[in-house]
């Protein structure tokens, strides 16, 4: 995949990593915690004859994600721990079907930078190859520090491939960022 810093184009969510000072015994001052949010969700309209003939899907399926984080204190980490392919309730008779994830034949994950002349490389955070089975589906996360690009800003891009699904159907991606902090 070719992840390139792009404008962002959707809604942008603001995340403060402010928490109190928890201490767990005597000179240990550190302490973790998790934030949950999802990407935009996805209606996506089937098609039985364009799924029978492969028909790839659009480029740039899942909306990218900006985040700003506002750091209330120093982290020492922070992390994507989990990345979920999700059905969601929009189109209630994708539920029905037995494997509604069957067109997918990959994501991926990958953040980018959003300050202007940045060095960082767009980074993989987290990858699914072959067709999923289930009404969620977890991505393989790679436990990289996201820190670097949380102090400059970032996007979070994605590639979703497979072909036309054969039925309508609504998802979206959740992920759980967890913060260690120093």
């Amino acid at each position: 995949m070719n992840a390139r810093p792009r404008k962002p184009t959707s809604r942008t969510v603001t995340l403060s990593l402010m928490a109190p000072l928890v201490l767990f015994g005597v000179g240990c001052s550190s302490f973790d915690f998790e934030i949950e949010d999802s990407t935009d969700e996805v209606v996506l309209a089937g098609n039985p004859g364009l799924y029978a003939v492969g028909q790839p899907l659009p480029p740039d399926l899942i909306p990218d994600a900006t985040f700003e984080f506002e750091l209330g204190q120093e982290p020492a980490g922070v992390y994507l721990h989990e990345a979920v392919l999700r059905l969601t309730t929009t189109v209630p008779t994708a539920a029905l079907v037995e494997h509604p994830f069957a067109f997918v034949s990959g994501i991926d994950l990958v953040i980018v930078s959003t300050q202007e002349g940045s060095t960082l490389p767009p980074l993989s955070l987290a990858t699914l190859t072959g067709n999923p089975d289930g009404q969620q589906v977890r991505l393989d996360v790679t436990g990289a520090n996201l820190l670097p690009y949380v102090r400059e800003g970032f996007e979070l891009q994605s590639n979703l491939r497979g072909r036309v699904p054969a039925s309508d159907l609504s998802f979206r991606v959740d992920l759980v960022i967890g913060v260690d902090v120093l």
